[in-house]
């Protein structure tokens, strides 16, 4: 249940930005609303596949059909309203997906994972990454609204400060929990190294962007697709390194069921 609700958060976090650019009278993305509500559906589709087989064990099928029924509302009112009731709007669905992949891990007991490998990874695409991404999506978000109206208030840059300082902590805290998932495992070590470095220099230039293009910038003449561009390769960057930690966790866990099935073999 955990990669479907995944998807689901990346396509809505990506349907709130866009969602800013319509309601700000640019139509340059429009065209990708319709291909962010598929994404959506299949994430549903994926879901309900998932909720059929393990729904019932994790108890999640209640919640996992709320979220169904109510991204009808979100997707009816994203651009029928002002632009900050439609970022509110967004924003807090999305933290319920958040919470949901949240109450996958400890119904699954993976946030009592005694195994200091497979805790860290977890760690990393349960609570590190879905942070970042969601505060990077976030200043998407905001940031794409400000370059359409090109001004910003001081209560915006301030905001927007904060998400950028959070960004900055964000990824060292995710570091730390990586060179802990790796202390053991060279292997693992290298293979989360070059996802990590694949993020860094999306963030990077995300964060850099949002530096000169909106809070030190004296005027705002930041083209807003480019902007939302550059933070679309950070998020997803976010995602791709959640992708590899999920895989990670899956594939070491199944090693070390096989291993306790065997000795469970042997002393029968």
């Amino acid at each position: 249940m955990v990669m479907p609700a995944r998807q689901l958060m990346q396509a809505v976090q990506a349907h709130r930005g866009v969602s800013q650019t319509v309601i700000g009278g640019n139509s340059a993305l429009a065209g990708r609303m319709s291909e962010l509500q598929a994404k959506v559906a299949a994430a549903f589709k994926d879901g309900d596949v998932a909720d059929a087989q393990h729904g019932a064990a994790l108890g999640s099928t209640q919640e996992w059909s709320r979220l169904r029924q109510d991204w009808a509302d979100v997707q009816a009112k994203a651009v029928t309203i002002g632009a900050e009731d439609s970022f509110r709007l967004h924003t807090d669905y999305i933290e319920r997906v958040r919470d949901f992949i949240t109450s996958i891990a400890d119904r699954t007991n993976a946030t009592l994972d005694p195994e200091l490998e497979t805790f860290y990874l977890m760690d990393v695409f349960v609570v590190r990454l879905p942070a970042l991404a969601e505060d990077a999506g976030r200043a998407r978000a905001l940031g794409t609204g400000l370059a359409m109206r090109q001004k910003q208030t001081e209560a915006e840059r301030v905001e927007m400060t904060v998400m950028q300082r959070r960004m900055q902590g964000g990824r060292a805290a995710i570091e730390a929990s990586l060179s802990k998932a790796g202390s053991q495992d060279a292997s693992l070590r290298a293979t989360l190294s070059g996802a990590g470095k694949t993020l860094d220099g999306s963030l990077k230039d995300y964060l850099g962007l949002m530096q000169t293009g909106l809070l030190s910038a004296s005027e705002i003449t930041l083209v807003p697709t480019r902007y939302f561009d550059v933070a679309t390769k950070a998020v997803d960057g976010a995602y791709g390194l959640f992708d590899l930690a999920a895989t990670e966790f899956d594939q070491r866990l199944a090693k070390r069921l096989a291993r306790l099935e065997r000795a469970r073999a042997l002393a029968i």
